[in-house]
């Protein structure tokens, strides 16, 4: 456990200089949208709506992608470098602990942008719907924090970016529908459960593959 501490706090200094601009500017206009549509008297239901697309048209709910956005474009590049660039310093730590810091630092953050869009919109209201957002918004920052490793970081923003526009057009989309309020049903949640299952067992796959990259050749 001191190990893991120790592991914890250096990494946390580490991507916190790494994200701490894109904090500042993304929650910092999330706080102001959100603060104008608490004016508005607006609900987190209301906010996180979304869209419901009619044959024949096609919406974007800009608000609504954005915030769902937010926590990626937070973490950004930081991951790749921490893995990359600042394992091999400690490289006599085993890998699963390193990664281990390293999900507990993204999942603190994601928390605490959910956590922001919570208060300002009273999502205690709304509490399971909002829960249902936290986890899945953890689940899937943890996915792109990892998938970032393999393949280019801004190849891996777009990669989600297409993946919440295909949730937009197509109202049954896997998983991500069940982030807008105006497809969210408790009644799918076991077929919801179930793809987070299968996304878990994505994450820790592609924690095993981090075994085979060689530092070296990887380290930019």
């Amino acid at each position: 456990m001191k190990l893991f501490g120790a592991l914890l706090k250096r990494n946390s200094v580490l991507y916190w200089h790494s994200i701490y601009v894109r904090l500042f500017l993304l929650l910092g206009t999330t706080i102001v949208v959100l603060i104008v549509d608490h004016l508005r008297k607006l609900s987190f239901a209301v906010v996180f709506y979304g869209i419901v697309q009619q044959p024949g048209s096609f919406e974007i709910p800009i608000v609504w992608l954005f915030l769902i956005l937010s926590p990626l474009l937070v973490v950004g590049d930081s991951i790749n470098s921490l893995v990359k660039e600042n394992y091999p310093l400690v490289s006599y730590v085993p890998l699963q602990i390193y990664l281990g810091t390293i999900f507990v630092v993204v999942i603190i953050t994601t928390s605490f942008i959910w956590l922001t869009w919570f208060i300002i919109l009273a999502g205690w209201q709304y509490f399971l719907f909002s829960l249902n957002v936290l986890i899945i918004i953890c689940v899937t920052t943890l996915i792109y924090s990892l998938l970032q490793i393999f393949i280019s970081p801004i190849i891996t923003v777009f990669i989600f970016l297409g993946i919440l526009v295909a949730t937009i057009a197509i109202n049954h989309f896997p998983i991500f529908s069940q982030l807008m309020y105006s497809r969210y049903g408790t009644e799918v949640w076991l077929q919801t459960s179930i793809s987070l299952i299968i996304l878990i067992v994505i994450i820790l796959f592609l924690s095993k593959r981090i075994y085979k990259l060689d530092f070296l050749c990887t380290k930019h």
